[in-house]
């Protein structure tokens, strides 16, 4: 008897197959990343079709027979993020949280919390009036947190000190005071000018609340710079999707 299970989760990736068909890659929260066939579903009356294309967000009827080969039986859509399309700069950043996200997502382990920063951020470019700058940021921000990689965001990692100013080590993920900053030998280090208080509350405020922040415009470029330096540099790898959100945007 093959085994049955209805799941949620995101679809992050599709790709179209021989006779109709697509190979889905989706986010669940508590299956973590799968991989699911779904024969048929580029025809419109097929019950995968609405389930089928990018960042559909609902509830997977799947199956599981011939190995361990997973099949979409039924999707019920319950989000699909409809506004991404009709912007291409949001699109594309939607297209690299997406790559990030299938990039760091494991299989078969409990994801929760990215699931939930995920479809947070796509609700956000989609229906809150946020700049598109601070949602990238906050996401990366975050999602490093996530994946284990939390700075520490208190005192300086050579002398303790606890008063600003500091500067952020991207290499340690620590804070670096301004005088040992100057000593010889001291670490490259991403001045921090405005935006330390935000960075200490994005890194607690509960998911739900994540983009409860507003940022002015003179956070932009400390903010932007820092947040997708301290995520690439874990992950070390730039996505291509990242040099196509740029090319829209600047």
């Amino acid at each position: 008897m093959p085994s049955q299970e209805n799941i949620k989760g995101i679809v992050l990736r599709v790709v179209p197959t021989g006779d109709g068909n697509n190979l889905l890659t989706v986010l669940t929260g508590s299956r973590g990343k799968i991989t699911l066939s779904a024969p048929g579903s580029r025809s419109v009356s097929s019950q995968r079709h609405a389930m089928c294309q990018p960042f559909a967000y609902g509830e997977l009827f799947i199956s599981q027979r011939k190995g361990d080969r997973w099949y979409l039986k039924e999707g019920v859509p319950e989000e699909i993020f409809y506004p991404l399309r009709e912007d291409l700069s949001r699109f594309a950043l939607a297209g690299y949280i997406a790559d990030v996200t299938l990039q760091v997502a494991t299989e078969e382990e409990e994801q929760e919390d990215l699931l939930r920063l995920v479809l947070n951020t796509l609700y956000v470019l989609c229906y809150r009036d946020k700049p598109i700058w601070f949602v990238k940021a906050v996401f990366e921000w975050r999602l490093a947190a996530i994946l284990g990689f939390e700075p520490d965001l208190f005192a300086c990692m050579e002398c303790g000190k606890t008063e600003p100013p500091f500067a952020f080590v991207l290499s340690e993920g620590q804070l670096i005071c301004a005088e040992c900053m100057m000593k010889e030998g001291a670490p490259p280090a991403h001045p921090l000018d405005v935006t330390l208080p935000l960075l200490r509350s994005l890194l607690r405020v509960p998911l739900q609340k994540l983009y409860s922040f507003e940022a002015d415009e003179g956070m932009q470029g400390e903010l932007s710079s820092l947040c997708e330096k301290h995520l690439l540099t874990h992950l070390e790898y730039t996505p291509s999707t990242l040099r196509f959100y740029k090319s829209v945007v600047e």
